[in-house]
């Protein structure tokens, strides 16, 4: 039997979250002795972490051992470490994870995490609680309006870690806890009702009343949580916050769009870290994607025609990233390939096309297509826009209704048993687009992809090419259907051009293999390509960091929850004949 069936450890991972540098943090595992026979142990870690308990000891069957580890940082990086527990030749890993960064980079990071979640909070009338990372039982109370660095820093001093940070105030820790204890009994949507109401009797000018009546209502402890966290003994004193605090409820702006790219790289990165190792060319190739996601996202800062998607393209980014991880491809050639797309959009007219290509593929990714690689289409000579591979896999492309296995003779004439989709997707945020450029594109996209029903070393995926209009209501795509349909009617691959008109899917399949898709799975495909992501999902990434305690699968599964359902059906029946839906 080996070592893992005759312990057990807890916790599975030691994970010091922020570590500053200059200090030393502490965590302790447990570990104990499940079998019937005694056990040698040999414990190790690597540097920087160190252990500051005995390392070697023999654990008698039913009895238990702590191991104490410690970081003291000298230098800012994220560590990924393994500690190893050794009997003789079967061995065990424990992962082990720690952000090593000064003071001024925690504060600027708690600053833009506070930034995110108190406009999120405010967004939805809500308050929020947010954990620091820093220690398990120092906490700031979000939807506080206008917070400081010095503000941050003064509260960190008044209140720290039991453990972790040396110069408790124990009392003023005290205090704490016993507002949080408060909040947990009072439901947040409960909060947002009294915010709600407070707002409109300060409006029209009756606050005092609103907020006396609504004393009786529960509200009473809301301020002596208030009075606890604003370390005040006077009433009067948490009224005042509270007037304050609602007189400013609509004149909020959302996070800086900057801030937004950073948090979903952040929660990509660890991602990755955690997947491949901090030395791999996959983190070397994401880091080259992080440096280009953000100089996008200050291009489309200063361009009035893609605006209104500087917070949706950083939502595609993390999608796409995401769903590149751990596939069977070349993980790093990919991300290499994404970056090329993203250092290629310099210019207004390659961002109005790269984006559209981005976004239909971000929100396909939020489905469960998977993408496997990109590459350039050209428009007569030049190279002014770009392709993304993905596929779907048998079992996602059931859930979805986009195609339901068989077997049945092909357009040309071959026998085809089709059990996964292969596609090829281009976009666009054009609003006048050109059908030739158009047809162009496809065509550029064939020669690299082939134009059979079929591909894959089996014939078993179905070859689809999607064409994505990913500005809504774009103009002219009546006359553009019409023209691509007369090109490509006698083409056996899946060809189908997706549009949306006042948010509602619309689509066109064109070709010849059209006709082995029902007009159900033709559907689902086009929901899937269509730009349907999230302009502004700040809150359910914020949520799901809190939901989780920073637990990235579970967040991967939670953001999947959040952003992946279907979209709303449209109420009119699914049109089987025409060409046009």
């Amino acid at each position: 039997m080996g070592l893992a069936h005759k312990i057990s450890i807890n916790p599975r991972a030691l994970d010091f979250n922020i570590a500053l540098l200059g200090s030393t943090k502490r965590r302790t595992l447990t570990i104990q002795n499940e079998g019937t026979t005694t056990i040698q142990l040999d414990v190790t870690v690597n540097p920087p972490f160190r252990i500051v308990s005995t390392s070697s000891f023999a654990l008698l069957p039913g009895a238990n051992q702590q191991v104490n580890v410690e970081i003291s940082p000298t230098v800012s990086a994220t560590y990924i470490e393994r500690m190893r527990l050794t009997s003789n030749s079967a061995s065990l890993e424990v992962p082990m994870t720690a952000a090593a960064m000064t003071r001024e980079q925690y504060l600027e990071r708690l600053q833009r995490l506070l930034t995110v979640r108190n406009a999120a909070a405010r967004q939805f009338d809500m308050v929020d609680i947010v954990e620091n990372g820093l220690s398990s039982c120092l906490y700031v109370f979000g939807g506080f309006r206008e917070l400081t660095l010095e503000q941050i820093e003064s509260w960190i001093n008044s209140f720290t870690n039991c453990q972790d940070i040396p110069e408790i105030d124990s009392a003023r820790l005290e205090e704490i806890k016993q507002a949080f204890e408060i909040l947990e009994g009072i439901r947040a949507q409960q909060v947002g009702q009294w915010l709600q109401a407070l707002k409109q009797a300060l409006t029209e000018g009756h606050f005092e009343e609103e907020f006396q009546s609504l004393l009786s209502q529960g509200l009473a402890q809301f301020v002596d949580a208030l009075q606890l966290l604003l370390d005040t003994n006077d009433p009067t004193a948490a009224k005042d916050w509270l007037r304050g605090f609602v007189s400013t409820l609509d004149q909020e702006q959302p996070p800086d769009p900057l801030t937004y790219a950073d948090m979903l790289q952040a929660i990509v990165r660890r991602e990755y870290l955690l997947f491949y190792g901090s030395s791999s060319d996959v983190i070397a190739a994401f880091n080259l994607v992080d440096q280009h996601w953000d100089q996008l996202v200050g291009r489309v800062m200063t361009l009035s025609g893609v605006l209104e998607e500087r917070y949706r393209v950083s939502n595609a980014l993390f999608w796409i990233t995401m769903s590149i991880k751990g596939g069977p491809w070349p993980v790093a050639g990919t991300l290499d390939q994404l970056a090329g797309l993203l250092r290629w959009m310099d210019s207004e007219q390659r961002i109005n096309n790269g984006i559209g290509t981005l976004l239909s593929a971000g929100h396909a990714a939020s489905q469960g297509w998977r993408v496997r690689g990109f590459s350039p289409v050209v428009a007569g000579n030049n190279i002014d826009n770009w392709a993304v591979e993905m596929s779907l896999t048998t079992q996602r492309a059931i859930e979805i209704g986009a195609w339901a296995p068989r077997s049945f003779i092909g357009p040309d004439e071959r026998p085809y048993s089709i059990d996964s989709i292969h596609a090829v997707l281009i976009g666009s945020h054009c609003q006048q687009c050109d059908a030739t450029t158009i047809y162009d594109w496809i065509r550029s996209a064939m020669r690299s992809y082939g134009e059979g029903f079929a591909t894959g070393d089996r014939l078993n995926e179905l070859n689809l090419f999607v064409f994505a209009f990913t500005r809504d209501n774009p103009q002219g795509v009546e006359s553009i259907v019409s023209f691509l349909a007369n090109r490509f009617q006698y083409t056996d691959a899946v060809i189908m051009i997706v549009w949306t008109v006042d948010g509602q899917v619309k689509w066109a399949c064109v070709s010849e293999g059209c006709r082995y898709l029902t007009p159900s799975e033709q559907q689902a495909i086009a929901q899937s390509f269509a730009n349907l992501l999230s302009k502004y999902p700040a809150y359910a990434v914020a949520s799901a960091m809190r939901f989780c305690d920073g637990d990235i699968e579970c967040m991967r599964r939670v953001l999947e929850s959040l952003w992946g359902e279907d979209p709303e059906e449209d109420d009119e029946e699914v049109c089987p004949q025409a060409i046009v839906c």
